[in-house]
């Protein structure tokens, strides 16, 4: 079912000259359209377009309470003609795809019948996609809910910005986006853009032509690399202002110049990216670039640090060490408690770190206290010497502040 949010019927017009037959259209006024929310009334949407032009900022209220709620389908705006920053903020909040205006029946139905083809030909093997807990552990609210975003982030093809502490697990959580994704059959391409020299980033990122320089060989380079899948750009937060100008080129043109190639070279990827900076702080104080934020930024997941679900502490310890082949090893509930109790600032990377030195120190059996060698971590107190940040915004990163 498709459901145009709108007080205009010129829009349901061009609709239903674009469809014909075939497709049940209806108008709601955003009043009936709260009321379907608060009866939970959302399962059955095919195709949910908002016209901001209505309200813009209750239009972002049933925007925000739909992209929580919704579990497949897509999600439209139409705005007024030329609102770039008004598009940009509306994908931060969930919404696929914004159409202006003036849009035609024309481009309607190819946009929204390409959106309807990725959906069921990803849904027809969405069967063979691996568990998403077989790769995020944990059972808590707070893992739900992420798991929860990267479904509904994953069922897209548009750009992803993944933002999280150091060591939260963000290429985890790229990886699941992209094996969740209609892409899932190609390849997953990933780069830590800070082990790029400058003056190898056109190289590394985009590949070269054998004799382009000394010892160059035939190579597509990491985008070429991801050629029908994902490429992951890693702390995408420290990229010099110079190469964010070259990668916004190549993700707006759609294609590449290999080093020593006089060709264009067309590539098809969807481009994931993480940091643990805030871009939105960079992009006010010049050193991150508002045209690339708006064109990583499509869609967003926040990655929690370890702190806000402890309850998930014991699962991923023990998860730990099956990995590291050492089921037959056991915490004593002392060694529990002071993991539950510790602040972890490296999250679940220093997790794994403390727990496998610990099992080193035991020589198997049961882990006790004095394995953990304690002395070198500050008091295990979880909020000792720290304040939380309060209410972050959608797109800020939690962190904390010295009391």
């Amino acid at each position: 079912m498709f459901v145009i949010v709108s007080n205009r019927t010129d829009l349901v017009e061009r609709f239903e000259l674009a469809f014909q037959s075939g497709v049940e259209i209806a108008r709601e006024s955003i009043r009936q359209f709260q009321w379907r929310l608060q009866c939970q009334d959302v399962d059955g949407l095919t195709v949910v377009v908002f016209d901001v032009r209505t309200s813009i900022p209750e239009m972002g209220n049933l925007i925000d309470a739909l992209a929580c709620r919704r579990r497949r389908g897509s999600l439209f705006a139409v705005v007024p003609a030329g609102s770039v920053e008004l598009a940009g903020e509306l994908a931060h909040r969930g919404v696929d795809s914004c159409l202006p205006a003036n849009v035609d029946a024309r481009t309607i139905r190819e946009l929204l019948l390409k959106r309807l083809t990725q959906y069921r030909a990803f849904h027809s093997t969405l069967k063979d996609v691996p568990e998403l807990r077989e790769l995020l552990i944990g059972e808590s609210p707070v893992m739900h809910t992420l798991r929860d975003r990267i479904r509904r982030v994953a069922d897209t093809d548009e750009p992803v910005l993944i933002t999280g502490e150091t060591g939260s697990g963000k290429d985890l959580v790229a990886q699941a986006v992209h094996r969740m994704s209609p892409r899932h059959a190609g390849p997953f391409a990933p780069v830590n853009i800070t082990a790029i020299s400058e003056s190898l980033f056109e190289a590394e990122l985009y590949g070269t032509r054998k004799g382009a320089f000394t010892d160059a060989t035939d190579s597509p380079g990491i985008i070429g690399a991801g050629h029908r899948g994902s490429v992951f750009l890693d702390e995408i937060g420290d990229l010099s202002l110079p190469l964010q100008a070259k990668l916004l080129r190549t993700i707006e043109t759609g294609a590449v110049r290999r080093v020593g190639d006089a060709r264009l070279t067309h590539f098809s990827v969807r481009i994931i990216s993480a940091t643990n900076r805030n871009l939105r702080a960079r992009v006010t104080e010049n050193r991150f670039r508002s045209d690339l934020w708006y064109r990583l930024s499509g869609l967003h997941i926040a990655v929690p640090p370890l702190r806000d679900h402890p309850e998930d502490i014991e699962e991923l310890a023990y998860h730990v060490l099956s990995h590291w082949g050492r089921e037959d090893v056991r915490l004593s509930r002392r060694v529990i408690s002071w993991l539950h109790r510790y602040g972890w600032p490296g999250n679940v990377r220093e997790l794994g770190a403390v727990v496998r030195r610990a099992v080193l120190n035991s020589d198997g059996g049961t882990v006790e206290p004095h394995h953990l060698e304690i002395d070198q971590y500050p008091e295990a107190t979880a909020t000792r010497g720290y304040r939380r940040r309060g209410g972050p915004e959608q797109g800020d990163l939690p962190g904390l502040l010295p009391d």
